[in-house]
């Protein structure tokens, strides 16, 4: 079989010269190489793709997120490996959460897009013998939603899927005892968006917008779950992850709401908490 390499370059400059060692880009070109099995005509057509902006999951049709492949394509979100403090984290709360609450859980994610992280959540806490009664997937948007019934539906998970802006669909009866969120932060109405420039901002315009981009701020989406959870579901336990949202903005959300913690979430990120 050809080398990777070797094909690169008889690919010609026009393409070989966007794939430089060290990069994302030399990674994804590596996994649409192996995933193309020596078909060189395959990964040729799969390259132009991405150096015209396609993801490599979006080409392959699958992601791999802890551990586990799951159904992707571009009605959804890409789940990220830098959220997995996150994941471990809130595999942590759920533990506590039992012991307090001598119960099983019913667990909400706001913003569940394609299912991938709530699907890695309930094997995670099926793993450690957690009790959860009900999981609840919300997104504002209907088309990730079909995804996340894929991905759930692969899992063998049992889930409530609802199209809802925050959580203003979820019925005040069928209050969670834990809603967790990922959101979006770029804001590209802003100067001097951080995406902008960057190889964040190719992979950020591949996806759904509405899954990366905010109207409103940074932070609008985090305070909104906030506020909505404090008025409607005032015994759930909140959080969000913060991702490389600035201390600035961390520092202004915390001024807001007195009863909120930051705590850190892997060697260089933080989540905010609300508990009960």
């Amino acid at each position: 079989m050809e080398t990777f390499e070797r094909i690169l370059v008889a690919c010609g400059p026009d393409l070989a010269n966007h794939v430089r060692p060290g990069t994302a880009a030399e990674t994804a070109a590596r996994m649409l190489w192996i995933e193309a099995g020596g078909n060189v005509d395959q990964f040729v057509r799969w390259l132009k793709r991405y150096l015209a902006g396609d993801q490599p999951e979006y080409i392959l049709g699958w992601q791999l997120f802890d551990g586990v492949r799951y159904h992707a394509d571009r009605r959804a979100y890409i789940a990220q490996d830098d959220s997995l403090a996150f994941l471990d984290r809130l595999v942590a709360e759920a533990q506590r959460l039992v012991v307090l609450r001598r119960r099983a859980l019913r667990i909400c994610e706001v913003g569940v897009g394609g299912g991938a992280f709530l699907c890695a959540l309930s094997r995670r806490c099926a793993a450690a013998a957690l009790p959860v009664l009900d999981w609840l997937g919300l997104d504002i948007d209907g088309a990730a939603l079909n995804v996340a019934a894929i991905n759930c539906e692969m899992a063998q998970l049992r889930v409530r899927l609802i199209e809802s802006d925050i959580l203003a669909e979820l019925e005040t009866d069928a209050a969670p005892d834990m809603i967790f969120a990922y959101p979006p932060w770029g804001n590209r109405f802003a100067p001097g968006d951080r995406f902008t420039g960057t190889e964040w901002e190719l992979f950020h315009r591949a996806l759904p917008q509405i899954s990366c981009y905010v109207v409103g701020g940074e932070t609008r989406v985090h305070e909104e779950i906030l506020e909505q959870a404090h008025r409607r579901f005032p015994g759930s336990e909140v959080h969000i992850f913060n991702d490389y949202l600035p201390q600035s903005e961390i520092d202004r959300v915390l001024a807001l709401h007195p009863n909120l913690m930051v705590e850190p979430c892997g060697p260089s990120m933080t989540a905010f908490a609300k508990r009960g």
